[in-house]
């Protein structure tokens, strides 16, 4: 890849047949209905050198290793990234926008892929009891390596053989960077060779499943819903190996936290009544946050009721300054209100989240 560049598009399932890149390699797939239903589906098995890491713990994606890894990475590993927008996840119906779509990425010169040495077209299937997707690789095809020496001459590049990993992510899209994690799914090959580039993927091969995003509460009825950001990160090292020797290095820094983790996500498997009182905590604090986001409405409703009337006719000038005054000291603490309100909803409605509730609606 001596571009240098990652292009990542998701091609939505109408616009298939018409892609240049997509529409050789994709096959044709009903939409079928699938409910957000939020729960754990098995990841799929796998050959060869591919080490398949956890999509989610508990119904929600846990922390990358291979962000974790990069961290220990320095200068001897190229990280290639990109990030497409996918405009709804879920059409009115609640059935999956995104069934039978692409994902397309390549190191071409342009979106049409002009002197390529990376494609792949991954296609989105729903799970047959509509808990999760996934993508099915249609094609995949990569001729040298990104670090290769003869292309790119980089310090240290001199070993045949580079370690590769490969993350798609799922964005909701938020008011830092380009979102935060909704679901993923990350691959890690070790040690692999040139000949062995074209064979990482498989024709056919799914890749692990992933959770479907919960139905957005205040999504408009009758209007697609749940816009999201896909994410592709493609790392590759100069020498065999390295990804396992950070990845180790990451493991013994945070050997408590993850173990913690685990033990964590086991007791709560292992004794109903440990979920059950997790649960309710979580409950508990949905609901005070709530009645912070009440109470601050409330307050809202009262200073905006407090608006000064207008100036009598035939004021003075020292009542008309006075009126406007008055009229500026009242904005600034309508404006204070309404962003403590903001802060308060944000609050209630990341509670609910973490205690799987559904959103019982804004206040006014």
């Amino acid at each position: 890849m001596p571009q240098g560049v990652l292009r990542v598009e998701f091609v939505m399932p109408a616009k298939v047949a018409g892609h240049a890149l997509a529409a050789p390699h994709a096959k044709p797939m009903p939409a079928r209905a699938v409910a957000a239903v939020a729960g754990a589906a098995a990841a799929a098995g796998a050959a060869g050198k591919l080490t398949e890491l956890a999509v989610g713990l508990v119904g929600r994606a846990t922390e990358s290793l291979i962000d974790a890894a990069a961290l220990w990475a320095q200068p001897d590993v190229a990280r290639l990234e990109d990030v497409a927008p996918v405009d709804a996840f879920y059409n009115p119906d609640r059935s999956l926008a995104v069934e039978g779509g692409c994902l397309v990425f390549h190191d071409g010169h342009d979106l049409a892929g002009s002197s390529r040495t990376l494609l792949a077209v991954f296609q989105v299937e729903a799970s047959p009891d509509g808990t999760a997707f996934g993508f099915t690789v249609r094609h995949w095809s990569a001729r040298q390596f990104q670090n290769d020496p003869s292309v790119v001459k980089r310090l240290f590049s001199r070993s045949g053989e580079r370690d590769i990993a490969l993350k798609i992510e799922w964005l909701s899209p938020g008011a830092e960077g380009v979102g935060t994690r909704a679901v993923f799914v990350e691959h890690i090959f070790s040690a692999i060779d040139p000949d062995e580039l074209e064979r990482l993927f498989e024709k056919g091969q799914r890749l692990p499943w992933m959770v479907v995003p919960r139905w957005p509460a205040d999504a408009p009825a009758g209007k697609p819903a749940l816009p999201l950001n896909l994410k592709v990160t493609l790392l590759e090292t100069t020498q065999p190996n390295q990804l396992a020797a950070w990845l180790l290095e990451q493991a013994k820094a945070r050997k408590a936290d993850l173990s913690g983790l685990v033990q964590d996500a086991l007791r709560r498997a292992a004794d109903p009544a440990q979920a059950a009182a997790e649960q309710a905590k979580r409950a508990g604090a949905a609901d005070t946050a709530f009645g912070d986001y009440r109470q601050a409405a409330v307050e809202t409703a009262a200073q905006r009721a407090a608006e000064p009337k207008p100036a009598p006719a035939g004021a003075t000038t020292a009542q008309e300054e006075q009126h406007r005054a008055d009229r500026l000291a009242w904005q600034a603490a309508l404006s204070s209100r309404e962003a403590v309100q903001r802060s308060k909803r944000l609050s209630a409605r990341t509670a609910f989240d973490a205690a799987d509730l559904p959103w019982p609606g804004d206040l006014a």
